[in-house]
């Protein structure tokens, strides 16, 4: 081989081995092994017992040394060799380690977090820098802080796990992510804090319907209270109103964006116009965001009031009288109920001769709901 091994790296794994490792000469010049030797320093005399011995031939890039005496510090050297011809490279500089661990001296790398849904997160990381881990990683800590709900969590995976998902978390809310490594000493320092936002969910809660408000024959103005924010489970987008009639049984479903509404205080409030006449409507509200709908409010009760018909009499038709010469009777069906829009108490009816050019307006009020007069005269 043209040079020795390179980045040959120590560290102590417990009280009683220290692993060394080392990456491959950049010129091997043919197939080769290594040859590490291992020999204990005594820095006492301050003299190193230069009587090494062989304890790795081999091809592998790593080893781990075992039964050394703790807090004692062994010195380590690898030999390269050419296989086939046995012809030794370079001998790689000395490095000194002592069998004992400490806390990782750096935080774990390349940490990925994604929101998966709603309530998980996922995380992935690599391990501390091999040089700054000093023993073997033996768990790992993940803090998650929510400054929304003002709470603190963690949750410890083994030091062979590098991912986890955090499960049960609250939805559209912010966290602050932590990761930091531990030997059997203790834990190193913590990752920079990363956020992520869960995804949004649909509100957790209904609004909660305040007062309905009669503002003209047909036009009710809905007032409701705003949900709280960590109800919301996302951003609101708008709101659906059922308006149920119970006298005519329908059902007038409403969609109101946020821009249609107003707010004032912790209210906000929607002017509906349009309803049906002298009816009985049930109202409730539902949010809704991009991830569904509330649940409905408890529903209200309010009567709109009378108004004029909204369409003509049916089934108009007329014969002579009694007294054909004088007499004429009119006939005619009652208007739909649906367009009555209130209670009928009295009709209007209009007559003139064909040759006349004056119409004859007589109005008749009567205390029931009539379909039948007779003209006289």
């Amino acid at each position: 081989p043209g040079d020795a091994v390179r980045n040959l790296y120590t560290q102590g794994i417990n009280f009683t081995s220290i692993r060394i490792q080392w990456d491959p000469p950049s010129l091997p010049y043919g197939e080769i092994n290594y040859r590490l030797y291992q020999w204990k320093a005594n820095n006492a005399l301050g003299v190193i017992n230069m009587t090494s011995f062989l304890i790795y031939d081999g091809g592998a890039t790593s080893y781990d040394s075992g039964n050394l005496e703790s807090n004692i510090q062994y010195s380590y050297q690898v030999v390269t060799y050419n296989i086939k011809y046995g012809l030794v490279g370079p001998r790689s500089r000395i490095v000194n380690a002592t069998a004992s661990e400490d806390t990782p001296s750096a935080p774990p790398r390349n940490v990925t977090i994604a929101s998966v849904s709603a309530e998980t997160i996922s995380i992935l990381w690599l391990p501390p820098p091999v040089f700054h881990q000093h023993g073997i990683i033996v768990k790992y800590n993940l803090t998650y802080y929510s400054s929304l709900w003002a709470s603190s969590n963690s949750t410890t995976v083994d030091g062979s796990t590098t991912s986890v998902v955090l499960r049960g978390l609250k939805p559209y809310t912010t966290y602050n992510i932590t990761i930091s490594a531990a030997t059997t000493i203790g834990f190193g320092p913590s990752t920079i804090g990363i956020k992520v936002t869960t995804l949004q969910a649909a509100p957790a809660v209904s609004p909660v319907l305040q007062r309905l408000t009669l503002i003209n024959n047909n036009t009710v103005r809905v007032t409701w209270q705003l949900i709280p924010e960590r109800q919301r489970n996302g951003i609101i987008l708008g709101y659906e109103i059922i308006f149920n009639n119970t006298k005519f049984g329908f059902v007038d479903n409403r969609t109101i964006y946020v821009n249609q509404t107003t707010t004032i205080g912790n209210e906000r409030y929607h002017v509906a116009a349009n309803l049906k006449y002298f009816s009985s409507y049930r109202i409730s509200v539902y949010a809704f965001g991009v991830a569904g709908k509330s649940p409905g409010s408890v529903a209200n009760v309010i009567q709109t009031l009378e108004s004029v018909p909204s369409a003509s009499v049916a089934n108009l038709a007329s014969r002579s009288g009694i007294l054909p010469a004088s007499s004429i009777d009119v006939t005619w069906g009652s208007v739909l109920r649906t367009y009555q829009n209130g209670v009928i108490t009295r009709y209007k009816i209009l007559y003139s001769m064909q040759t006349d050019a004056i119409i004859t307006d007589r109005t008749i009020v009567t205390s029931g709901n009539i379909t039948q007069y007779t003209l006289e005269n």
